[in-house]
Parts: structure tokens; C-alpha cells; sequence
């Protein structure tokens, strides 16, 4: 875009000639690379800001899918030992050896993606800030980022073909013996935290014209925004329920590697002598007399069952950890359903909090069945009048006793209260149904609608000027008289 002579001129203006004359930071860029397109030149690819963002959301998305298999493949090989399954079958090699390519195609897209991720930077900075424009990113330039490091650590790290083995430490005085398998296949489910990295260019990329936006507006159009969108969208309360069953899940599993001991498995299961010993198959959890002989539990429900409980901040106490790697992962069990269940009641209490327009729609639904029922209330208003009155006046015709004229005082006072509060809910119920519809409205819609009226007043206000002006000119054309000024 730089070669032609127009588009140069173009980017070369001032930043306060171009927004007076109506252009973004970013739109006289655009122009000029539609000027290239007239002229007949190819555009790069590479220099075109929605490709380049179509192929990163891409290689996302394949990255969090092989990712994700690798750590499927990963948790199977697990199962396969809490099934006691021998270690040198061939179902435990092959998953390894496809959890080896997985891993290795994850690693390949994922500095693919980062050097996607520098040339979408780069557009970002020429289109916002008019910086030139290099489309040729280093290929060296993943291995400067520090974050393309710690997600390396975090994917690479697995248990590849023909490598395995176990080790041992102590629980308290109690000895504990791990597969290195079943260690890095909890390892493995932290690849987890590249669906969010989907979920949030699904949710960015559904709002209009965000590049633009955030341009004027100086804000980072990121994980903070996305996620404070998702919380205040309809979808707040299945997003904090699904985030909160996930981690139930994701906890009974980590739950499960840490209080299950390789020595109380089956004998070829392991190799290691100290299985052998006391301590690793009675327990003492530091209490003197309280020794207790330890078994496995490699039922997942049971696992779920003490992470629910421990998640809802209950704490039913049928099951316990034994463990210490058992009691860190209740720990962020517990804190991870504190915060779930905060952002729960937030959600609950803002899909039940009503409406600017809601409200305005009960007033005036409020107001219609208050006239629906103002006839049937003047009615019965009138019946009680009327006996009232005719009892009051039988009452001073007859010649009563002393006491029956003390009962019916008594009487004509009920029916005077009865009376009374008619009149009064006929009174307020006319009052509600005399409304007007301008005062049912909340204030936010009444400001809304001053806005638009303001708004419709200044352009009629304009159209009106400007056809005087032109009635003006043309007085003066047809007179031939200089114009006199108030």
C-alpha cells in the first residue's frame, strides 16, 4: 500500500487532519489498501486483519483439540492402572505413543499460533498507531515470549513410549508409593485452560466492530472483558453452573490419584520393597492409637461424592483424605466453591432483578387490572353506603329499649367501618387507574425518550434553519438589497 503515491498521502496526514476529516485511525489505512486493490495489485494476505484473525481463531481451536486429546489419552493410560492392567501391555505403549503425537502436533500449532499472534499485533499497531507494517514475522520470535514457555511447560511435559516407573514418600510416618503415569496424567488436565481461550474469541467475536472500539476507547479487548460479558449476559447462570460441575469433576479425578497407594494394588503392579513394610498398609494420621488399615478407593463416584461436599461447603465426613497432596486438593475444592457459589447468587440475583422495561410493563398491567376492578369496587362501595343509610334511618323511627338501642349503635358503627374502608380502597384503587402511561415509565425510559425527542428536535431545528437560510438567499438574489442583521 505504500508504493502508490495516493495512499502515502494518506497515511501521512496529521491525526487531527484526519479525524477532521471523518477518519479513524484505522479507516485511511484501510483506504489505502483498497487503493492497492484498484490498482490492480495482489493483497498479502498476510495484511488483511480479518484473514489473519480467521486463521489465529483457527489455530486456536486446533490447538485446544489436540491438546485436549493428548490429555484424554493421557487419563486413559491412568484408568488402565487403577484397573491393574500389566504396565508392558500394549494398550498402555500405544496410548502413550499417541498421547507422544498428539503432544508434538499441539507444540507444532502452538508456535504456529504465537507467530499468527505477533503478525495480528503488528496489523493491530499499523492500523491503530500507523506504524509500518512487516508482514514477515521471525521465526524465532515464539522463543522471546514468556508465555509461549510456561504453555510449552505445561503441554510438553507428558510420559512418553517406553518410559514409566514409580516413587514413593511419606504420608506422616506412612508410605505412599505413585506411578509416574497417573502424576502427569493430573499434569496433563491443566491443557484444560485452552477451551476458555476458545470460549472467549466465541463470545469476542459475536460484538460489532470491536477492533474499532477498543481502538478509540483504549481498552484490551481480552479474557477480562469477555468474561465480565459472559457474566452480565443471559448466559451468566449456565456458564457459573457448567465452570462449577467441571471442576467437581476435575477435583474427584485429582482426588482419586491422590489417595490411591500403588502398594495396595495388585502384587505386578509394583516392585518396590518398602510395599512390603508395615507402615504401608496400617496408617496413623499422627494420632497416637488411631492406626487404621488403608485401602484403595478407585470408585470415581465415591471420589465425586467428597468433592461435591466439600465443593457446597458441607462437609457430610463419611469420607476423608488420608493424604496430604488429598487434603490440598480439598483446599481448592472448598475455595473454588466459595467462588462459584458467590458467582452463582450474583447471577440468580440479576436474572430476578427486573427491568427498566419490565417495570414499566407491571405499572401499566397494574394500572388495567386496577380500572378492571374499579366498577365491581364502586359497586360494593355503594351496596354498604346504601344499607348503612337505611339502617340509620330505621333506627330513629323505631322506639327502642336502652339496650337495644346500645346494639344498634354498635351495628351502625360496624357498618359505618365497613363503609369507610370501601370508600377507601375505591379511592386508592381510582387513583392507581387514573395514572397516566408518561408516569408509569421507569427513569430510565423517560430518559431515553428525552433523548430521542432532544435529538429529533435539533435535526427538525436544523432543516428548519437551513430552508430559511436558502429563502433568505434567495429574497436577496430576487430583490437586489443588501441584508440587514438584527
Amino acid at each position: 500500500a505504500n508504493k502508490d503515491g495516493a495512499s502515502s498521502k494518506v497515511l501521512n496526514l496529521p491525526i487531527v487532519e484526519r479525524l477532521e476529516n471523518g477518519l479513524t485511525p484505522g479507516e485511511d489505512a484501510l483506504r489505502s489498501y483498497n487503493l492497492s486493490l484498484e490498482s490492480g495489485v495482489p493483497r498479502d494476505w498476510r495484511k488483511d486483519r480479518e484473514k489473519v484473525e480467521v486463521v489465529l481463531i483457527r489455530h486456536r481451536l486446533a490447538v485446544c483439540a489436540t491438546g485436549i486429546a493428548g490429555c484424554i489419552l493421557a487419563c486413559a493410560q491412568d484408568q488402565l492402572i487403577m484397573d491393574n492392567v500389566a504396565l508392558d501391555h500394549w494398550a498402555m505403549d500405544f496410548l502413550k505413543a499417541m498421547c507422544f503425537i498428539s503432544t508434538c502436533i499441539t507444540l507444532a500449532l502452538l508456535y504456529r499460533m504465537y507467530i499468527l499472534q505477533e503478525l495480528f499485533e503488528r496489523i493491530k499497531s499499523h492500523l491503530g498507531n500507523l506504524t509500518p507494517l512487516d508482514p514477515d514475522v521471525e521465526l524465532s520470535t515464539p522463543l522471546y515470549s514468556k508465555r509461549f514457555w510456561g504453555e510449552f511447560m505445561i503441554i510438553a511435559i507428558i510420559c512418553p513410549p517406553g518410559v514409566g516407573g514409580s516413587f514413593g514418600i511419606l504420608n506422616w510416618n506412612n508410605y505412599i508409593l505413585y506411578r509416574t503415569e497417573s502424576v502427569l496424567a493430573i499434569y496433563s488436565t491443566l491443557r484444560f485452560y485452552l477451551v476458555w481461550r476458545c470460549v472467549r474469541d466465541a463470545f469476542l467475536q459475536a460484538l460489532p466492530k470491536r477492533h474499532t472500539v477498543a481502538a478509540f476507547s483504549h481498552i484490551d479487548l481480552g479474557s477480562a472483558v469477555a468474561f465480565k460479558v459472559i457474566l452480565n449476559g443471559p448466559w451468566a447462570t449456565g456458564f457459573v453452573g457448567v465452570v462449577w460441575g467441571f471442576n467437581i469433576i476435575l477435583m474427584s479425578y485429582w482426588w482419586r490419584v491422590a489417595e490411591v497407594s500403588m502398594c495396595l494394588q495388585e502384587p505386578h503392579m509394583h516392585n518396590d520393597p518398602e510395599c512390603n513394610e508395615r507402615h504401608a498398609k496400617i496408617w496413623n494420621l499422627g494420632q497416637e492409637g488411631e492406626e487404621f488399615e488403608k485401602v484403595n478407593d478407585t470408585f470415581m463416584f465415591n471420589a465425586m461424592w467428597v468433592i461435591w461436599c466439600t465443593s457446597s461447603t458441607v462437609g457430610y465426613g463419611d469420607l476423608t483424605p488420608t493424604t496430604h497432596s488429598g487434603r490440598v486438593v480439598a483446599g481448592i475444592t472448598a475455595f473454588v466453591g466459595v467462588c462459584s457459589a458467590a458467582l452463582l447468587t450474583a447471577a440468580f440475583s440479576s436474572v430476578l432483578t427486573w427491568s427498566s422495561e419490565e417495570i414499566s410493563a407491571m405499572l401499566i398491567l397494574q394500572r388495567e387490572s386496577a380500572r378492571r376492578s374499579l366498577q365491581n369496587l364502586a359497586a360494593s362501595y355503594l351496596i354498604k353506603w346504601y344499607r348503612r343509610s337505611r339502617e340509620h334511618r330505621r333506627h330513629k323511627t323505631l322506639d327502642l329499649e336502652a339496650g337495644a338501642k346500645a346494639l344498634a349503635r354498635g351495628a351502625s358503627r360496624v357498618a359505618m367501618h365497613h363503609t369507610g374502608h370501601a370508600k377507601a380502597e375505591f379511592q386508592k384503587v381510582k387513583r392507581e387507574s387514573q395514572v397516566d402511561l408518561a408516569d408509569l415509565m421507569s427513569d430510565e425510559v423517560r430518559v431515553e425518550q428525552i433523548a430521542a425527542r432532544t435529538t429529533f428536535f435539533v435535526a427538525a431545528t436544523e432543516i428548519l434553519v437551513n430552508k430559511a437560510t436558502r429563502m433568505r438567499q434567495g429574497l436577496e438574489a430576487l430583490l437586489h438589497t443588501p441584508t440587514f442583521s438584527p
